[in-house]
Parts: structure tokens; C-alpha cells; sequence
């Protein structure tokens, strides 16, 4: 009798073996959103040209796809894993919590709003851009109630995740399994979360 072995779906025992698949994130709305004022709080010394990130990114990836590599993208990973409603809320109420936002009211609008993203993937893409504040004021008296920002001058409740091309930083694969990092920089933090919902 002979037996089949089955291959678990994740299978990486070597870091210097012929790669079949690799996973990417294409640079987007996150790095147009760095503000020269914070790059050091975002961990950049300069705002990357998004149109060139993109040219070399798309130049990379057929290089790979030249070489036989399946290449996946990250954000439609993570948009195929939000196939319900009670998931995609899951997914908003982790995203927020990590977000670590000061008061209710903002983190209420900052829900609504991205309750009212219906495409998976303009979701995930949104929550990777960061929000700005602008956004959530529909009125001028709208911002009287969100007062309770870090910092007055800073355009976004919500900051860009722009290192999220780093794509092995807050998850890997190793051997059968995922290791899901927890960054040592605030600013990294909510980036595990893609790898989350895709492996888990």
C-alpha cells in the first residue's frame, strides 16, 4: 500500500532556494501620504517619488514572473480574505484598535467611514493610505468634536503605513508555519495585521 504524502500549504525550509512564490506589496497611496514634517516618526529620510517606486516595483516583478516566480500581491490577499460582512468588520475593529485612536468620537467617524468603503480592496488600500482628518469633517462644527488628535498641525487621524513594501518584516514564512511579528516601532505596529488576515 502506498502512501501519499500531503504538503502543508506552507512548506519554506530554505532561505537560499529557488523561489516559486513571493508575496508584494505594490508602493500606493501610503507613500504620497508622507508628510515632510514626520518622515522621522514614519521611518524615511525623504518622500519617495510614488510614479518611480511603481515604475521599479512593476520592473521587479516581471523580472521574477520572467523567472518562472508566481508573484501575489498583498492587498488582494488581504481583499479575498474579507469575504463576509462579519469578517470585514472584524478586520475594521482590529485595524482601529491598532490604530491606538484618542477619542470615541473620532474613532466612530473613522468606523463609519470606512463602513461605507464597499470594495474589498479600496478597503484594505485605504486602511495602508492612512485617514486624514479632512475627511471625517463633513461640517465645520465637526471639528470642534474631534479635538482629541495627538497634534492639531497634523493632517491625518490615522497615519500611512508607508514601510508595508518591507513585506517580510511583520510576517515570514518558516518551515510549515507564519511568524507574525510585532513591530518595535508604533509606526510598524499595524502591518502584522495583513499578514493576519491572510494566514489565519
Amino acid at each position: 500500500m502506498h502512501h501519499r504524502t500531503i504538503q502543508a500549504p506552507i512548506h519554506v525550509y530554505t532561505e537560499i532556494g529557488r523561489i516559486k512564490r513571493v508575496k508584494l506589496h505594490r508602493p500606493g497611496k501610503e507613500t504620497e501620504n508622507l508628510v515632510p514634517d514626520y518622515l522621522e516618526r514614519m521611518l524615511f529620510d525623504d518622500i519617495p517619488f510614488l510614479e518611480d517606486a511603481q515604475k521599479e516595483h512593476d520592473a521587479i516583478v516581471q523580472a521574477l514572473r520572467d523567472e518562472g516566480v508566481e508573484v501575489l500581491n498583498l492587498e488582494d490577499l488581504v481583499a479575498e480574505s474579507l469575504h463576509t460582512p462579519e469578517i470585514r468588520e472584524q478586520y475594521n475593529d482590529e485595524y482601529l484598535e491598532e490604530a491606538n485612536i484618542r477619542g470615541r468620537q473620532t474613532e466612530a467617524a473613522i468606523r463609519e467611514l470606512l463602513k461605507s468603503i464597499k470594495d474589498s480592496k479600496e478597503l484594505v488600500e485605504k486602511t495602508m493610505a492612512g485617514v486624514q482628518r479632512a475627511e471625517l469633517l463633513e461640517t465645520p462644527e465637526d471639528a470642534k468634536g474631534l479635538t482629541d488628535l495627538v497634534e492639531a498641525d497634523y493632517p491625518f487621524s490615522i497615519y500611512p503605513v508607508p514601510n508595508l513594501y518591507f513585506t517580510r518584516d511583520p510576517f515570514s514564512t518558516i518551515g510549515n508555519g507564519v511568524s507574525l511579528n510585532h513591530m518595535f516601532s508604533e509606526t510598524r505596529n499595524r502591518e502584522t495585521i495583513y499578514g493576519k488576515e491572510i494566514f489565519i
